[in-house]
């Protein structure tokens, strides 16, 4: 579950859930309750090749739901992406603060990566933009990329 789903959001803002783009998908946890809020259609975005084929297998029965490889940033290129002992905090930005708070999370390797910008990824999928209500980002502090 989310810390704020999207289905308050949805009702603060007076809007009808159409569509939502997930930038750091992880293995779809939130995909029954994005479903459940009444989306008819789900992009999940996941820059960690090694979660896909689970996040492809448990997704395989939703025709709605797109997944795309990549890792969303500030600038289309390429990046480096590292991962930890907890695949949910590996991320485009090295641990920080989150070291300190979470010690037993710690880094194992490298992967590097294509990266696009939102705007860019949106395009090259043939995506519009105005079929999406909802934008969840959730990419350990590299949001702001």
């Amino acid at each position: 579950m989310s810390i704020i789903s999207a289905s308050t959001i949805l009702k603060a803002h007076s809007l009808k859930p159409r569509g939502v783009i997930q930038v750091g998908a992880h293995h779809g946890e939130e995909v029954d309750e994005l479903l459940s809020d009444g989306f008819e259609r789900i992009h999940l975005i996941e820059a960690n090749p090694e979660l896909m084929p689970r996040l492809t297998e448990h997704l395989s029965k939703h025709p709605n739901i797109t997944l795309a490889n990549i890792a969303i940033s500030e600038e289309i290129g390429t990046a480096s992406l590292k991962l930890t002992s907890a695949t949910m905090s590996s991320s485009l930005l090295d641990l920080a603060l989150h070291a300190k708070l979470y010690p037993s999370i710690r880094p194992v390797s490298e992967l590097a990566g294509q990266t696009q910008t939102l705007d860019a990824h949106i395009e090259f999928q043939g995506l519009r933009a105005e079929d999406f209500t909802v934008l969840i980002i959730d990419v350990q502090g590299a949001e702001l990329k």
